[in-house]
């Protein structure tokens, strides 16, 4: 019997599965056909939700990463405006009591020290910033909402990607499920009709591409 190789995809599989299914029922085998056309429908089914779920994953994190680009971009403007109000800016207060360890200590944070340091980076704004400050009046709203889209993107990139490794468990039971079936059935209907005839059920693996031709050496 001609089996998709262990690193095939969920398609592959499905296609293979579908076509035993068919080929039994034409013949006659409608008991052999509905196992193996349960099975193949489980994985599908379970293949399109492992990938709506990687799809979700996929949103949260464009989510996440918006709301670190808002952060990052009203901490660029904030530096922006208290360095260019003069010569020396970038060397006084209250430049250097909002970023004394430079722009990068916010914008290249890590992960885990993301939101750590763009509230301290408010805690200092709020505590070395007049409240008429126009700098100040720019980069504290845009801190609030960006830490809160931040903290909300967090949690949904951590549920996306638990729901994700859920839903690839049940594509590898199912995929081990519909192996077991298909390799049931190929020992039912070698017992039924034979190796040889039993071997026509199952289709060889199909090429998706065929070899290119050799390119012809130009002659002088």
């Amino acid at each position: 019997m001609h089996f998709p190789r262990d690193s095939a995809v969920a398609d592959v599989r499905v296609k293979y599965g579908r076509y035993v299914a068919r080929r039994l029922r034409r013949a006659g085998f409608a008991v052999l056909s509905e196992s193996v056309a349960g099975a193949t429908a489980t994985l599908k089914a379970s293949a399109r939700a492992a990938a709506d779920a990687d799809e979700a994953t996929e949103d949260a994190l464009a989510d996440r990463d918006a709301a670190d680009a808002t952060l990052d971009t009203a901490t660029q403007e904030a530096r922006n405006r208290l360095a260019g109000r003069g010569v020396h800016s970038a060397r006084e207060a209250p430049y250097t009591d909002l970023f004394p360890h430079g722009i990068s200590y916010y914008t290249a944070a890590t992960l885990d020290e993301q939101e750590r340091r763009y509230k301290e980076l408010k805690d200092r704004a709020e505590a070395h910033l007049p409240k008429a400050d126009e700098a100040r009046k720019a980069l504290l709203p845009a801190l609030v909402a960006g830490l809160k889209a931040w903290r909300e993107g967090v949690t949904a990139v951590d549920d996306a990607r638990t729901e994700a490794a859920k839903a690839a468990t049940v594509v590898a039971k199912a995929t081990d499920a519909w192996r077991r079936q298909v390799e049931k059935t190929y020992g039912a209907l070698v017992q039924e009709i034979g190796r040889s005839a039993a071997e026509g059920y199952f289709p060889r693996p199909r090429t998706t591409a065929k070899a290119s031709a050799p390119t012809p050496t130009p002659t002088a």
